[in-house]
């Protein structure tokens, strides 16, 4: 066994503890500044990928190879890519002379892969935890691409793998076609994403001065009741759900002020003490409000033309409440369960 093959027999598990908690920082930061990501991925450079790399480049020490640890960060839009370094730096200390963001080495007439790659390492502030103080010195590898760049650099790899070489040049040129659409469309969804932000901020400027003639969808739907109760819970799929807003229809809401005659005084008082009721956190979303507020209204009206058992059950705690309120819900007669 050569020296740099008993170093990594020697070294893997340091550096396989060192990638789960790479990935742990990464996860804690990206959900406490709240920016999404498809996925974060992590992997340990297998013993003969390393040993080519040190014949190759021709490393002295094995220490040299800076992505035996590789995080890889796959964002959603172009915007994303660029909030997920401005993390990544803020949080370790950066290797600026071995990093690269791979576009900005294109000339124009080029295509291809893009991905942003970091070489970095724990900073002092990090290092001075005691469970950190094994990995002093030790460097790894972060890239961070869009999902649609994802998809061309696997493509690309799977390309690697199958002809092994230089492809034929009209078979090339498909390839390079093909990138080029990938960033047309990357930088599309980037340009949409940004028209929906600017379409919310100016769906709130509207809502706080008054101008509620505004059609219900999700960003109207959901920015008037953040703008009632504060930031509520967006569960999984209930933005992209027609459910919610085929009741809407039916109870005859359209525009934004249907909406508002809902949310009288003593409806929002009553909401709040759902919302402040043991067990709302984990129960109430945005959704959830805007059905609470139909129900409150008129209980008969929205569970006889609108409530097509989209759901089956209310709780408990959430039932007394109501009551407290004199608003009596037929359990009996819709079958509705009490959970």
């Amino acid at each position: 066994m050569d020296a740099n093959s008993k170093w990594y027999e020697n070294n893997k598990d340091l550096y396989f503890e060192f990638k789960k908690s790479i990935q742990k920082i990464i996860e804690l930061n990206m959900v406490t500044r709240k920016v999404p990501y498809q996925s974060i991925e992590g992997r340990l450079k297998t013993k003969e990928s390393f040993l080519e790399k040190c014949v190759r480049k021709n490393y002295n020490e094995p220490t040299e190879a800076m992505d035996i640890v590789g995080i890889r960060i796959i964002a959603y839009t172009l915007a994303d890519v660029k909030k997920i370094g401005e993390i990544i730096t803020s949080i370790f200390r950066v290797d600026k002379d071995n990093s690269e963001d791979k576009s900005a080495k294109m000339d124009a007439n080029q295509v291809g892969y893009l991905s942003v790659h970091y070489i970095a390492e724990y900073g002092e502030d990090r290092l001075a935890l005691d469970e950190n103080t094994v990995f002093k010195n030790l460097k790894f590898e972060i890239q961070i691409r869009t999902i649609l760049q994802h998809a061309w650099a696997e493509i690309e790899h799977d390309k690697g793998y199958k002809f092994g070489g230089k492809l034929p040049n009209e078979i090339g040129r498909r390839f390079s076609l093909a990138a080029g659409v990938l960033e047309m469309v990357d930088r599309e969804f980037q340009s949409l994403s940004d028209e929906i932000d600017r379409y919310s901020k100016n769906i709130k400027i509207e809502a706080e001065r008054g101008n509620l003639s505004i059609p219900i969808d999700s960003t109207s739907l959901y920015q008037y009741i953040s703008n009632k109760f504060g930031e509520v819970e967006k569960t999984e799929g209930s933005l992209r759900s027609q459910k919610i807003f085929e009741e809407l229809q039916l109870y005859g809401i359209e525009i934004l002020s249907d909406l508002d005659e809902l949310f009288s005084d003593s409806s929002v008082e009553i909401i709040d003490s759902l919302l402040a009721s043991k067990g709302a956190k984990s129960d109430m979303n945005f959704v959830s409000i805007i059905r609470y507020a139909m129900l409150i209204n008129d209980a008969e009206k929205y569970l006889d033309t609108a409530w097509n058992r989209s759901w089956s059950g209310i709780p408990r705690n959430y039932i007394n409440i109501m009551k407290e309120n004199n608003i009596d819900i037929n359990l009996n007669k819709y079958k509705i369960n009490l959970i």
